[in-house]
């Protein structure tokens, strides 16, 4: 009798210590800044915001978006609590660039936000209705603005072709054929985009506006670079966390401020002719890309300052020199992908692996994909199957050939890269570019 009653008090301790401590996850909620939401939970006493600076929180559920981020919000009951992730998002318009040929209608919405006002800069080029269909009229370019509920504007480009027409072909018993030449390297037909890694650091000092420019000169259209952040969270241009190897610093660039880091000398090591180089700030470097045409591909590396808040802030200054929708985000970092996402959901997006591709790694890129973005696998191209080449084309994945160091390689590749990493010119395109 008594070990009946040891086993009762002992089975009711146990239910009460599981009842009072229990924690229920819910599914993430996506929100927009500007609005408001009301979240409902059945005996809720207290609501609490662990990040207030991403949304706050009132005592009767309702939500304030604050700025883009992840955070959750604790609801306490009588017992125990529950946990409501919040994902918050900046209002997007799903397209901030088109190309229409005369005729041609596209739809725009804007995402997060009502619309107050559809507006087209030149009517004669392209209109549009109040419900966002772009009709294109003329050859021409027009910006198309929507205004919404939030007192923001957001802005496409609208490019509308000349009208071509087929000239009628003239019948010739003996064609000569024409041999095709190209001055760019970099786009021959459907090759993959030659992309000057580092830039042309055969030349120049890696990382550096120098290398980057002599990658222009050269004939690349697309340059890679790496991101660190210094001691003060200004991001900058460096492949190594140490700043030993390509300047005459010593010790980590976190320790640097920004101004303590560009007193340093990042050219001398590679040639004289290059010394004073200064270390890149990341909008100097989006700057020149612009100047130049370059595509940039920018990886972020795992480092001090590579955080939520700080991906948001480089998004900020890619916004303010109007460079925001041709930058390809990628990184070994899956998590800052995922934060580049939420930030951005139309940005170009990809993931790096040394490792075989596997079925895991392939669903991580199908989870970053958005309705509206483009996710990139940067691999190498020795670890890619018929099979798994037909796998990304069936689910869109988009891919990047890293380490390609000879012509033979590159011309291996599959059509479907949009992309090939490499240190230096390829063997066949010297004597071109020359």
């Amino acid at each position: 009798m008594k070990s009946k009653k040891k086993v009762f008090w002992l089975a009711l301790m146990i239910l009460l210590i599981l009842s009072t401590g229990i924690t229920v996850q819910a599914a993430t909620r996506n929100m927009y800044i500007g609005q408001t939401y009301k979240l409902k939970v059945s005996g809720a006493r207290k609501w609490v915001s662990k990040n207030k600076k991403i949304a706050k929180v009132k005592q009767n559920g309702i939500v304030i978006p604050k700025r883009a981020g992840k955070t959750f919000i604790k609801v306490y009951k009588k017992k125990g609590y529950q946990k409501i992730w919040i994902n918050v998002k900046k209002p997007y318009i799903n397209k901030k660039k088109i190309t229409l040929n005369p005729g041609q209608t596209y739809k725009l919405k804007l995402n997060g936000t009502k619309v107050v006002l559809w507006k087209t800069s030149r009517k004669s080029v392209a209109t549009v209705t109040k419900n966002g269909v772009v009709r294109a009229k003329k050859a021409g370019t027009v910006t198309i603005t929507c205004r919404g509920r939030n007192k923001k504007t957001y802005k496409c480009i609208v490019n509308v072709k000349k009208k071509t027409v087929a000239p009628t072909p003239t019948p010739s018993p003996s064609p000569t054929p024409v041999p095709q030449v190209t001055s760019d390297p970099a786009y021959n037909g459907k090759r993959p985009v030659l992309i000057s890694h580092r830039g042309y650091r055969k030349i120049a000092p890696e990382n550096t506006l120098a290398a980057f420019r002599t990658a222009a000169e050269y004939g690349y259209k697309a340059v890679e670079c790496d991101i660190h952040f210094t001691k003060d969270n200004v991001p900058v241009i460096i492949h190594n966390a140490t700043t030993e190897q390509t300047s005459n610093g010593h010790g980590k660039i976190k320790l640097y401020t920004y101004e303590e880091a560009r007193q340093l000398d990042f050219g001398s090591w590679k040639s004289p002719m290059y010394t004073g180089e200064k270390i890149p700030s990341f909008e100097e470097f989006l700057i020149l890309c612009r100047q130049y045409g370059l595509h940039p591909y920018v990886e972020l590396k795992n480092c001090y300052g590579m955080n939520r808040e700080n991906i948001a802030k480089m998004y900020d200054i890619a916004c303010s020199v109007n460079m925001e929708d041709e930058i390809s985000w990628f990184s070994f970092g899956y998590a800052f992908m995922e934060m580049v996402r939420d930030v951005d959901p139309t940005a170009d997006v990809g993931y790096i692996t040394s490792s075989h591709i596997s079925e895991a790694i392939l669903q991580r890129m199908r989870n970053l994909q958005t309705p509206e973005n483009t996710v990139t696998l940067y691999c190498y191209s020795s670890s890619i199957s018929p099979e798994l080449l037909e796998v990304c084309k069936r689910d869109k994945i988009e891919m990047v050939a890293r380490a390609v160091s000879t012509d033979a390689v590159y011309q291996s590749l599959d059509s479907y890269y949009k992309g090939a990493l490499t240190d230096s010119v390829l063997n066949k395109e010297i004597s071109i570019i020359k």
